[in-house]
């Protein structure tokens, strides 16, 4: 079995120049044409000096030279729109990942939801986590399409454009597919643990929310416990 452990780079953020807009005056009734093609060239100056201001530059050097050093180890961006859901069914706890291809961070982010199961992440992690579970043979042993398993204690769903892929076990289920399961979900896991993200969630019950949740993963906790993982 092979093994990836996903080493994700952070790309430094380009914080914009400030932009002022400097007040418009009156245009006089006629305009020299030599006064016309000066201000043509002030303003290209200007365009030019803040899209190409330091921090600006620095930045696109920087991501460049992440995706630079993820292609030198086989990991490129993965610009189909891509998905893919874990589903503990124990817990009743499910997770996923999006890439930006599939949807952006701001659109999805934006908007309102009851619960923040799914992360966006950039293509080029999303890249990186597809080769983590091509090392581990996820797609050797997925099923192809959307399956659905009775009885299952893990299953994982995986939507890459047109094309879906299935993988589960469980105590009556793929038994000989434990080990694989697991290490696909644990790298997905991983992925969605280290993905920051801040979402709109409804919250009916105000503070009281922070609680519920801890009692909710101190129960979920005392759960694997008493039942250890098979």
């Amino acid at each position: 079995m092979k093994f990836l452990i996903i080493v994700l780079l952070i790309v430094a953020a380009c914080a914009g120049e400030p932009q002022t807009t400097p007040p418009i005056a009156s245009a006089p009734a006629e305009i020299d044409s030599a006064d016309s093609t000066s201000s043509d060239s002030n303003s290209l100056d200007l365009s030019e000096r803040i899209t190409s201001s330091p921090s600006e530059l620095a930045a696109i050097k920087a991501e460049q030279d992440y995706l630079n050093e993820m292609a030198n180890e086989g990991i490129y961006p993965e610009t189909t729109p891509t998905q893919i859901t874990v589903k503990y069914h124990r817990s009743g706890l499910t997770i996923g990942l999006y890439n930006e291809s599939y949807v952006s961070q701001t659109d999805y982010y934006q908007q309102q939801r009851s619960s923040a199961s799914y992360k966006v992440i950039p293509d080029i992690e999303m890249g990186a986590l597809l080769m983590a579970l091509t090392n581990v043979d996820f797609f050797k042993e997925a099923k192809d399409g959307i399956m659905r398993y009775t009885g299952a204690s893990v299953s994982i769903i995986l939507r890459r454009g047109s094309t879906s892929y299935s993988l589960a076990w469980g105590p009556q289920v793929n038994t000989d597919l434990h080990k694989i399961t697991n290490l696909s979900a644990d790298s997905i896991r991983l992925m969605y643990d280290t993905t920051r993200s801040i979402q709109v969630i409804d919250n009916e019950s105000g503070g009281d929310y922070f609680q519920e949740e801890s009692n909710r993963i101190n129960q979920q906790n005392a759960l694997q416990r008493v039942k250890p993982r098979q």
